[in-house]
């Protein structure tokens, strides 16, 4: 009896110690999903409205109609015991998933929206599963039992009423938060964009447009072989000393030129007296050019 005892007492804590172990993990879970998604609590609250509180109900359904009908074999005893475990599994998953959303609830308006009804609710079904039992065991009446499904439906139906309120204001607030969000990335986007262009037109009237006046002035230079153009560019910067070099350059050429030029009407104006031919035609022996 006492070793039965002794193993009871391990059995028990055994399982309260897994269960702090699976809260806590939920938790770190819950934690780490919240640090990559700040607006994780209409998570938990759409898992209340979409998943849990309507399997709450189909469970108090089935639950109630073994009651009411009449069950045999298994059904009177293994199901509903099964549909017990169910419904406070759900129950507890519930409270799981509200306390996660209330954990970045920092002006504490979701919890004081659905706490109350979420605590109700688990009251009254919890009070209806002891009708259950009751009912089982012969200590209840249908009638009781009936009351207290009504009153459970009715509170479970309340919660899920305003969760799917609440959810529906998380949803929106998340909602302005991610166009507020976009509008913001636009904004910068735009701003960027403006700059790029701005720095484009800069680069375009500081470097592209110079170095364009400067191929445009080469290649008339070649074209018309006309030393004397310059180009107009007062800077200091590496392109105002390329057009220096290059007016000078220019200057250099035109220079040349003009001494080339000269040198040919030199040569041109001597070719002539040495080309012509000279006679011995004068009495004293001179020569004289024919």
């Amino acid at each position: 009896m006492v070793a039965e005892g002794a193993s009871g007492e391990k059995h028990i804590l055994l399982v309260k110690a897994l269960a702090k172990a699976r809260d806590l993990a939920a938790r770190i879970g819950d934690e780490s999903n919240l640090a990559l998604d700040p607006d994780l609590d209409s998570y938990y609250v759409q898992d209340i409205v979409v998943k849990k509180a309507p399997a709450l109900l189909s469970q108090m359904g089935e639950l109630q109609s073994l009651l009411t009908g009449s069950p045999s074999g298994d059904d009177l005893h293994v199901r509903p015991l099964l549909l017990d475990g169910m419904i406070r599994s759900s129950i507890e998953e519930i409270e799981r998933d509200a306390a996660a959303a209330y954990r970045r609830d920092t002006d504490a308006q979701l919890k004081q929206a659905i706490a109350a009804p979420i605590n109700t609710m688990i009251s009254a079904v919890n009070s209806y599963l002891g009708t259950t039992n009751a009912v089982l065991s012969g200590q209840s009446s249908q009638t009781s039992l009936l009351n207290s499904y009504e009153t459970a439906f009715e509170s479970v139906d309340s919660a899920w009423a305003v969760n799917e309120t609440e959810l529906k204001g998380l949803l929106n607030k998340r909602l302005s938060n991610l166009l507020g969000k976009l509008r913001d990335s636009l904004f910068l986007i735009g701003l960027v964009a403006g700059i790029s262009l701005l720095f484009a037109a800069m680069a375009y009237r500081q470097i592209v447009r110079p170095l364009r006046q400067l191929e445009e002035l080469a290649g008339n230079v070649r074209e018309t072989k006309d030393y004397g153009l310059r180009i107009d560019l007062d800077r200091r910067d590496e392109i105002g000393q390329l057009a220096t070099g290059f007016n000078a350059m220019l200057a250099e050429l035109a220079a040349a030129r003009e001494r080339e030029t000269a040198d040919q009407a030199h040569n041109a104006a001597i070719r002539p007296s040495a080309g012509r031919p000279f006679h011995n035609h004068g009495r004293d022996g001179s020569l004289e050019c024919a």
